[in-house]
């Protein structure tokens, strides 16, 4: 990072109280934190993960996406308990529901590249005017691309088998999304610095500051629990779902990974030949699944169906609503904040609309025509429920 010349000033002093030679108005770049950014972010972020709910709850996310026991928990919702055997039961969509499983693929489409384009925008944007933007306002610029981030991972699951028959598409995808991981990782550790109570800088000092900080005299220190186990989180399940891509649905590449994992220690620490060790690996697992699968005559709780239960559970796309919900209280808890958490005042004030917020708003109107243009464009069903034309599969 270069250096921003002599208009660079770290030993200017900020504070949220009254104090001789200290500062509590700052200036804010509109286009970096302002209203419309915010509202931009935010909308989308919501409105993917409420498509998304929306589709669980009417069974018309892709068929690979839920299993039978995500179609058992939304049949027990709707008509009652029902007995633990009737996961095994199959399921088969309807057309009106394969017709809104095009119209979620479609929408999440949008919402998913809205996500990856204005989180590395934001980013390198708030990179980029490092001599100028604050690390309050490059606080609140990464939490808005957490949130991005967070919204693009969960976009990619839906998307999968979408994508898997799609290398192009899905290839250029990739490429960006790598590329948004190593930013975003990157921004997220030294914003910790900002917060952190050894650093001696202060929230209204230049971004650029963290970087010239010994030419100071001030010292920074990252917060490595954020570091660690936030940016951990993030890279893990971003990674993992874009690992998925490349695999077709049905084939899970963790349970792969550990098949692999056994098979080599069998192979290289117990001398087995590698075709013998991936065959007593594959016994293995079918004699765990018999195990563990309660017996079909048995309908009483007992220990192994308790094993089932929970394991039927963590393959179930019903699993992922916990992490969603705390990712999106998170992020939401975060924004709120840096940006008020600060104590800072703004000069200009958060509502105050340049023409970077307008694109961000312009951005997400785009994802909500397009989202009509599905709807109207693509009828399945007439208003008599007689079938009217298909969709391409």
């Amino acid at each position: 990072m270069g250096n921003c010349g002599s208009s660079l000033d770290c030993n200017k002093c900020y504070s949220s109280e009254p104090f001789p030679g200290c500062e509590n108005v700052i200036e804010i770049d509109p286009d970096v934190a302002g209203i419309g950014v915010l509202v931009s972010f935010l909308c989308s972020a919501f409105a993917l993960s409420a498509v998304i709910v929306w589709g669980y709850f009417n069974e018309c996310l892709p068929i690979d996406l839920l299993s039978r026991t995500d179609h058992y928990a939304l049949q027990s919702l709707k008509k009652g308990f029902r007995p633990l055997l009737e996961t095994d039961l199959p399921f088969e969509p309807t057309l009106k529901q394969k017709d809104r499983t095009q119209i979620i693929l479609s929408f999440v489409t949008v919402l998913s590249d809205q996500q990856l384009v204005t989180g590395v925008a934001i980013l390198i944007a708030g990179l980029a005017s490092r001599c100028r933007i604050s690390l309050y306002e490059f606080n609140i610029v990464t939490y808005l691309a957490y949130f991005a981030i967070s919204t693009h991972t969960l976009s990619l699951g839906v998307l999968q088998s979408h994508l898997f028959l799609r290398k192009l598409v899905r290839n250029c995808r990739v490429v960006f999304a790598i590329g948004f991981s190593v930013i975003f990782v990157f921004s997220f550790i030294i914003n910790t610095a900002s917060s952190h109570e050894e650093t001696t800088l202060y929230l209204g000092n230049e971004l650029q500051c963290l970087f010239e900080a010994s030419r100071f005299g001030k010292s920074i220190q990252f917060d490595i629990a954020d570091s660690t186990l936030i940016v951990g989180f993030i890279l893990i399940n971003h990674t993992m779902a874009i690992t998925r891509l490349f695999f077709d649905p049905e084939i899970d590449p963790t349970a792969m990974a550990i098949d692999f994992v056994y098979t080599y220690s069998l192979h290289r620490f117990k001398g087995f030949p590698r075709e013998d060790a991936s065959t007593i690996v594959r016994k293995a697992a079918r004699k765990y699944d018999a195990w563990l699968r309660p017996p079909l005559a048995n309908t009483k709780q007992t220990r192994i169906s308790v094993w089932f239960f929970f394991s039927s559970y963590y393959n179930s796309y019903l699993a992922s609503f916990p992490p969603m919900a705390l990712e999106m209280a998170y992020g939401t808890t975060s924004v709120i904040l840096a940006i008020w958490g600060a104590g800072l005042k703004s000069a200009n004030g958060l509502q105050v609309l340049g023409f970077g917020q307008i694109v961000a708003i312009v951005l997400l109107s785009l994802t909500f025509l397009a989202a009509v243009g599905v709807i109207n464009g693509k009828p399945i069903w007439c208003q008599n429920q007689q079938l009217c034309t298909d969709l391409d599969p």
